[in-house]
């Protein structure tokens, strides 16, 4: 007798088409960028492989957008790496669209068009692509503090865990500690945390009035009393407080700055000496040549080009590093901050260094 489950992949299959299938969605979103802005275009017409910055000449926009768009693409394989670029010797990558695959390329570019009806984000960001536009960037609004407060709520708990896993840091949480977090955003991990141990008490910082009202509506779910939230740009906090925290958490957020280096040394400015960092972020690798073939890294650099990007490139000279920073950098920024990296702990285990928390500590 015939099985109903007959034909149904198993669960690492069906796991699998599960994220191809939002890895697509997110690229068909890069694909109508590509077509809007003239990209394809260039693409389809080029005898050899370009850089982003020859596809950025000729389609007059801006490189650092075209390169994060571009990596999306090449990361599916929709277009080509070339090889031997975009690795660990510093060769920037050189893309191109091999002649076979270019009319098949057109027609699901122009198809995808349809899937870039996501609203105003869309056609604010489509516009920063322009080197016309006086604007460099797009800061998130409370539509985006909102969804965020929806899409973390869930892994607050194991997010929590990991944290906790710090040698010594659940014991100082027990016996009352002071804690920043910056970037705060909703904040449910810190939150989360503040309910579990009332004699520390949390400081919620985040350069965004809607950002900070988000994690106000979290402690006022909660009924905390041992956390208050303050407005604070990283880059300008207050002198007195060197040495003053003894832990201090980052979630999703250090990427998302323009200048995160600046930002880790003020972390390490303000932590006790001996006082833990907690980082979560995305840890897929730092060289497009290692996440080609990736769903998911497609994905992040497709999220990256409306979201991370426009964020932290408030500037001209912000690094705009996008969600796909990686964790080589990662690392060596935290190092060079001055801070000592304890351990890498995936947070998703379904998704090996999607995320992971990255330990720190300011040496005594």
């Amino acid at each position: 007798m015939m099985s109903v489950n007959d034909g149904i992949p198993d669960e690492k299959t069906y796991a699998q088409m599960a994220e191809n299938i939002h890895a697509a969605g997110c690229v068909s979103l890069a694909m109508s960028m590509a077509m809007q802005t003239g990209l394809v275009k260039v693409l389809m017409e080029a005898s050899q492989p370009l850089s982003s910055q020859q596809l950025a000449d000729q389609a007059r926009l801006k490189e650092r957008y075209v390169r994060e768009l571009l990596s999306s693409l090449a990361a599916l394989k929709l277009i080509q790496l070339e090889e031997g670029s975009g690795g660990s010797d510093g060769r920037p990558p050189m893309f191109f669209l091999p002649p076979q695959h270019r009319t098949s390329f057109e027609h699901s570019a122009t198809g995808a068009v349809s899937v870039s009806m996501v609203g105003s984000r869309f056609t604010r960001v489509r516009a920063l692509f322009s080197r016309d536009c006086p604007d460099q960037g797009l800061t998130y609004n409370d539509d985006f503090f909102h969804d965020m407060e929806l899409s973390f709520e869930p892994s607050k708990d194991r997010v929590a865990a990991a944290i906790l896993k710090t040698p010594g840091l659940k014991e100082k949480m027990e016996r009352g500690l002071r804690a920043l977090e910056i970037g705060c955003g909703s904040a449910n991990v810190s939150c989360h945390l503040a309910a579990q141990f009332p004699k520390s008490h949390f400081l919620l910082t985040d350069l965004s009035p809607e950002g900070a009202e988000s994690a106000r509506r979290t402690i006022k779910r909660l009924g905390l009393t041992n956390v208050s939230v303050q407005l604070m740009d990283i880059y300008q906090s207050p002198q007195d407080w060197a040495d003053r925290y003894d832990w201090i958490f980052a979630m999703d957020v250090i990427h998302d700055l323009p200048y995160p280096l600046k930002a880790l040394q003020e972390v390490r400015r303000m932590l006790k000496p001996g006082g833990h960092f907690s980082m979560v972020d995305m840890f897929m690798s730092s060289y497009l040549s290692e996440n080609v073939g990736n769903p998911l890294a497609a994905a992040l650099y497709t999220i990256g080009t409306f979201l991370c990007i426009p964020e932290s490139y408030q500037k001209a000279d912000s690094q705009a590093l996008g969600p796909c920073w990686g964790e080589q950098l990662a690392l060596r920024l935290v190092k060079e901050a001055g801070m000592e990296v304890l351990d890498l702990i995936d947070t998703l285990r379904e998704a090996p260094r999607l995320i992971a928390l990255c330990m720190c500590q300011k040496a005594n």
